[in-house]
C-alpha cells in the first residue's frame, strides 16, 4: 500500500511547497466495553510533514483547486506500557474550505501504514490490536495563519485510527482524538489558480464505462492466533462520469466468505447450510474521486436476499485506494490495483486486495 500511494504522490512532483513539524496531544477514545487496557491520562506525539509543490499545469490539481498533498512521518506515544507507541507513514490530501489574506482552512484526510511496538502477543491486556503492522487513517480540520512571508502556523483537531482490517485478531482498533499545533516553512509561493476546465463529452457513450473487478479478502475470526480465511470476490460495474474527476459507479458483486463457512461448521450446521451462509450477492453503489493515476472509492453495499440466512447483514461500507494506468497510451482501456477495507456498521470485516480492468 505504501508503494502504491508514494508512487502516485511523487510522480512528476519532486520539489517541496513547504516543510513542517507539529506536536499533538489528546487521548484514546474507548469505543468498546470489552477493551481491557488501562486508560492513559493523555497521549502525545509529533508529525513531520513534507508538502508537495502545487502545480497549476496538472489538470486534476486545477480541478480540485490545488489541494494540499503531503507526506507525513508520525510518532504516537500512547503513554501506557500495555499499548506502547506507534510509528507511521501516511500521505494526505487536504481541500481548502476557507481562504483570506492571513487565514486558510483545510479538511485533510490521510491513509498509510503504521507499526505498533506492543501488540497482543507482547501484552494480552492490549486486546485492541493483534498485529504490529497496521493501517493508519487520519482526519484533520486545520486552520492556518500566515505569520510571516515564509512561516505558517497551524492549529487543528485530528483523529487517528489504527487497525489491521480484521486480518489478525483481535482487531477492535485504536481511536485517538487530539489537538495539534505546528508550523510550516514555505519553500516557494503558491501559484495562482487558473480557471478549471469543464468536462465536455463528445457523445453519450463517452460518459459511460464498464469495469470488471476481482478481489481477495483476508480475515481472521475474533480469536487471537486462530485460523486465517480468504474471501474471493468478483464484481461487474458500470461507470457514469459526472465530471472529469468524479464518477458514480454501480453494479453487482459476489463473494464467498470462508470465515462464515467455518463459523457455521463450528455450530454443527450441515455443509449445505454453511455454504449458503458463506455466499453473498451484493448490490454496490460507489463514488470515485479521481486524482491523476489514483482514485479513492467510497462504497455502500446492500446484501441481496436471494437466499434465506441464519445470520444476514443488510448493508456494508467499503473504502479503497487504487492506482490505475492505461494499458496502451492510445487506448482508454485501463488496469487498476487497489487495497481497501469492508465494514459492517463501521466495524472492519476484512482487508481486501482488488484488481480489474476498465473499458
Amino acid at each position: 500500500m505504501v508503494l502504491l500511494v508514494v508512487f502516485l504522490l511523487v510522480e512528476k512532483q519532486l520539489s517541496a511547497q513547504s516543510v513542517g513539524a507539529s506536536f499533538f496531544s489528546g487521548n484514546i477514545i474507548r469505543h468498546r466495553d470489552f477493551l481491557s487496557f488501562d486508560q492513559p491520562n493523555f497521549t502525545y506525539g509529533f508529525d513531520l510533514e513534507y508538502e508537495i509543490k502545487k502545480d497549476t499545469t496538472i489538470h486534476w490539481q486545477r480541478f480540485w483547486k490545488l489541494p494540499q498533498i503531503s507526506h507525513h512521518f508520525h510518532f504516537h506515544q500512547f503513554n501506557t506500557e500495555q499499548l506502547g507507541s506507534a510509528y507511521a507513514y501516511y500521505p494526505s490530501i487536504g481541500f481548502k474550505t476557507l481562504s483570506t489574506d492571513s487565514f486558510k482552512a483545510y479538511c485533510q484526510m490521510g491513509m498509510g501504514i503504521s507499526y505498533l511496538n506492543t501488540g497482543y502477543d507482547q501484552n494480552n491486556m492490549n486486546n485492541a490490536i493483534g498485529s504490529k503492522l497496521n493501517s493508519i487513517i487520519t482526519l484533520r480540520y486545520e486552520l492556518t495563519y500566515q505569520a510571516t512571508d515564509r512561516i505558517l502556523l497551524h492549529l487543528a483537531p485530528q483523529i487517528f485510527h489504527y487497525s489491521n482490517g480484521a486480518a489478525k485478531a483481535p482487531n477492535a482498533g485504536l481511536n485517538s482524538l487530539n489537538i495539534l499545533f505546528g508550523l510550516r516553512f514555505k519553500m516557494q509561493e503558491e501559484q495562482a489558480l487558473k480557471k478549471k476546465s469543464k468536462y465536455i463529452s463528445q457523445s453519450i457513450f463517452d460518459k459511460w464505462n464498464l469495469e470488471f473487478n476481482v478481489g481477495l479478502g483476508y480475515r481472521q475470526i475474533n480469536i487471537p492466533n486462530s485460523l486465517n480465511f480468504k474471501i474471493p470476490q468478483i464484481s461487474l460495474y458500470a461507470h457514469y462520469n459526472f465530471f472529469e474527476f468524479f464518477r458514480l459507479v454501480g453494479g453487482i458483486g459476489f463473494q464467498y466468505n470462508y470465515a462464515e463457512y467455518y463459523f457455521m461448521k463450528t455450530q454443527f450446521e450441515t455443509n449445505k447450510v454453511a455454504a449458503r451462509e458463506a455466499r453473498d450477492f451484493i448490490f454496490k453503489v460507489s463514488g470515485d474521486f479521481l486524482f491523476g493515476n489514483m482514485f479513492t472509492r467510497v462504497q455502500l453495499g446492500y446484501y441481496l436476499p436471494f437466499e434465506e440466512k441464519i445470520r444476514r447483514n443488510t448493508f456494508s461500507t467499503k473504502f479503497s485506494l487504487n492506482y490505475v494506468r492505461k494499458i496502451i497510451s492510445s487506448s482508454e482501456t485501463k488496469l487498476f490495483f487497489g487495497i481497501g477495507v469492508r465494514s459492517h456498521k463501521f466495524v472492519a470485516q476484512y482487508l481486501s486486495i482488488n484488481s480489474g480492468i476498465i473499458l
